[in-house]
């Protein structure tokens, strides 16, 4: 059996969840239900009829550096939320555990589900060195709750 981690950007995944839910007579949903949803949506690519189970869903749920410092050397000031480092932090935590499941061969397959098109080049490159995962693949798709 092939083994496939799942990993979820929560603030991707939250916002679309709401567009998906518009228009339901009970739009105020439980967190269970808004898991249970986040299950099914990430059990949708696992293909069991191919031998595939999960190995585990992360959810990455980091709001973005948003603080002003000063640089160190020159003394500018700096506001984080109007740099690219704004959406840093959940970046580094993907590519740090793709790099990890990959080189530890934890898994065979990784599927991101996430709003990054510009992240998923390194992380992938790096898993297809380590020779273990196809590489990971970005899938965004209409998923309608049940």
């Amino acid at each position: 059996m092939s083994r496939v981690a799942i990993l979820v950007d929560l603030g991707f995944f939250l916002p679309r969840y709401r567009t998906l839910i518009e228009g339901d007579a009970n739009p105020s949903h439980t967190a269970k239900q808004v898991a249970m949803t986040l299950f099914r949506t990430a059990e949708r690519h696992v293909a069991r009829e191919h031998g595939e189970q999960f190995y585990r869903i992360f959810v990455y749920d980091c709001k973005p550096l948003d603080k002003k410092a000063h640089h160190p050397i020159t003394g500018k000031a700096i506001d984080f939320s109007r740099t690219p480092l704004f959406t840093f932090r959940n970046d580094i935590k993907f590519g740090i555990d793709i790099a990890s499941l990959a080189y530890k061969k934890l898994v065979e397959r990784i599927v991101l589900i996430t709003g990054d098109s510009d992240f998923v080049p390194p992380p992938a490159g790096t898993a297809r060195r380590l020779g273990r995962c196809a590489g990971p693949a970005v899938e965004s798709h209409r998923t309608q709750p049940s």
